[in-house]
């Protein structure tokens, strides 16, 4: 168990998000944070409300970790084709709305509790997050401040579509930045999954190349070699 999984740190989370996370999915973020190599950076696939991200900061804050934290998400949900439409069963919110609350609230949150270290969210998809990244092209972020993307990563925390084609490119595209020695974290990934991630779960321990650190349901990886 992580030094900080404990009591003080959930009446910390209790403030910092609405929502809930699982004991095991916090020490799994807390060993890829405490343990990722020096001179990298994180990334974060799928945020929303920034429940994870706040919880990647307090772990860099913890145990003095000084590489950036970078976000990728677009904010589009499922059935948002058509952004005036009303969400799910509701006849009053409309996609636009959710997808300006959730946005808002995402700010909100990492600005309250992680303004000691702003992370660098990016509004865009994984795919063209990780073609800029590999361009080192410089961006502005939703904070509209300027940021030069690339070099290598030492944590990955996937968590944004979960279908096999979307899942399998985010780990493939992580993959080629991630260290040797660095940690890689698939959300709703475990063996009992609904989600098609857990395809994915099978090749990454069928290539030989990663071991696992972590299955409590969900998995953490940590690289062995390229």
């Amino acid at each position: 168990m992580g030094e900080y999984s404990s009591d003080y740190f959930f009446d910390w989370l209790r403030f910092a998000n609405a929502g809930m996370v699982t004991r095991s999915k916090i020490e799994s973020i807390e060993l890829g944070v405490k343990h990722v190599p020096d001179n990298t950076s994180i990334v974060e696939i799928g945020c929303f409300c920034g429940l994870s991200t706040n919880i990647i900061g307090f772990f860099k804050e913890a145990y003095g970790k000084k590489c950036p934290l970078f976000c990728a998400d677009q904010w589009r949900f499922e059935g948002a084709e058509n952004l005036n439409a009303f969400i799910g069963s509701s006849s009053f919110i409309t996609h636009r709305q959710y997808r300006e609350f959730v946005v808002d609230t995402f700010k909100r949150n990492v600005l309250m509790f992680s303004q000691y270290d702003l992370p660098y969210p990016i509004e865009m998809s994984s795919d063209e997050f990780f073609f800029l990244w590999e361009s080192n092209t410089s961006v502005k972020d939703v904070f509209q401040r300027d940021v030069q993307l690339g070099g290598p990563l030492g944590f990955c925390y996937i968590d944004g579509n979960h279908t096999y084609a979307y899942a399998h490119r985010d780990f493939v595209n992580s993959d080629k930045h991630l260290v040797t020695g660095g940690f890689v974290f698939f959300d709703d990934s475990g063996d009992d999954s609904k989600w098609e991630v857990k395809r994915v779960i099978s090749e990454v321990k069928a290539s030989g190349k990663y071991e696992v650190i972590a299955h409590n349901p969900n998995y953490l990886f940590k690289k062995l070699r390229d």
